[in-house]
Formats: structure tokens, C-alpha cells, sequence
């Protein structure tokens, strides 16, 4: 059973935010395309649902179906290798990296290891195929530039990966007023093979 969790968003209050002063030229339209507050209520809706292997890929799939209805059509996704979302208005693409706790703790200085590519190989420098790395957990989303991720590239035996210095994230929206509801959401994976095989039995018998 997924219990539907509602939440508000919020701007996340530095110095650079408030003054309007962002680092990076995308984040402005980041804060104003997207209804952060569905896509907060998606994430965390599902934060504990769909963990495992085979349900990971499809929430992923899931959040990033989220951004493009949520966005009015501003995100195309596009589910490119390496590149998620493309935004026609910025001639911009963006890749997303989800996760429970991307962002570790208060008192961390670094992201988890992220994993940016498949690879075999020793490379450390993978091509250029989003402008952007929107990193998104339940509680924080951030943005940081495909060139400012290059110092902190690193591979191993099956890819390239990531460890990413908060300074060089720009932080820009959180939840609020996050409300448990006595509403649940529909088990998009069981009704998915329930359907399934419904029309396999309905095939067969005609």
C-alpha cells in the first residue's frame, strides 16, 4: 500500500538566492518551470517504495515522466544516454540523478559517489552530453554545471562516477508543510502485470 504524502516547496534561502545572485544561469528557470510542489509529493510519495532492483528503473521512470507533465511540457524527457531532459526555451539538457540521500548529512562536504556512466575502462572524462546535473532527493534538489563536475570525475571498474563538493551545487528548493494523507496511491507495478495478464488470458480465450 503507497500512501500519497502532499507537500509544499520552498526556495531555499542563502545569501546568493536571495539576492538573486545564482551561480549557475539555469537555475532561476529551474525554480519557476517546474510545480515543485507535485514533484516533491511524487518523490516523496514513493521515497520508500520501489528500492529494489527491478523497481528502481521504474520510479526513475516514473519522477522523470513527473517533471515533463509537471513542467507543462517545459522538460521534454528524452531518455538519452546521458542526457534526461531537454529544454527547448534554453536550448539546455539536463541529466537526473535521484536518490534517497544523494546530498548524505548536514555535516557532509560531499555528495554519495554517484554514478554518471557505464563504463569498461579507465577513463575520466566522459563526453559532454547534458549542460546540466540536477541532483534530487526528497528533501533537496540542487543544479550543478556539466563543467564544474569534471575535477571530481573519477572511474572504476564498470564506470565513471562522481563524489561532488556541496560548494559547487547551487541548493535551490526543499519541501514544506509536508502532510500525511489517509489517500494511497494506485501500485503502478501490480496493476501493470495484473493488466498484463488480463489481456494475455483475454487473447487466449477469444
Amino acid at each position: 500500500m503507497i500512501k500519497f504524502i502532499k507537500s509544499g516547496s520552498e526556495n531555499i534561502k542563502t545569501v546568493y538566492n536571495t539576492m538573486g545572485h545564482f551561480e549557475y544561469e539555469i537555475t532561476p528557470y529551474l525554480i519557476q518551470s517546474v510545480d515543485w510542489n507535485k514533484i516533491f509529493s511524487l518523490i516523496l510519495s514513493f521515497r520508500e517504495e520501489y528500492n529494489d532492483n527491478s523497481g528502481r528503473f521504474l520510479k526513475s521512470e516514473i519522477i522523470s515522466i513527473g517533471f515533463e507533465r509537471f513542467s507543462d511540457g517545459k522538460f521534454i524527457y528524452i531518455d538519452e544516454n546521458g542526457c534526461d531532459f531537454y529544454l527547448p526555451e534554453k536550448n539546455c539538457r539536463i541529466e537526473l540523478k535521484s536518490g534517497i540521500h544523494i546530498f548524505q548529512t548536514s555535516r557532509a562536504f560531499s555528495t554519495v559517489e554517484i554514478k554518471l556512466k557505464n563504463f569498461n575502462g579507465n577513463a575520466t572524462v566522459i563526453e559532454k552530453t547534458f549542460d546540466y546535473l540536477m541532483l534530487v532527493e526528497p528533501q533537496i534538489i540542487g543544479v550543478i554545471s556539466y563543467e564544474k563536475i569534471q575535477p571530481y570525475i573519477y572511474s572504476k571498474s564498470d564506470g565513471i562516477y562522481c563524489k561532488i563538493s556541496l560548494k559547487d551545487i547551487e541548493l535551490f528548493k526543499e519541501p514544506y508543510n509536508v502532510q500525511h494523507t489517509n489517500y494511497n496511491l494506485t501500485d503502478i507495478r501490480k496493476k501493470i502485470i495484473e493488466s498484463c495478464l488480463d489481456e494475455i488470458e483475454s487473447l487466449y480465450n477469444d
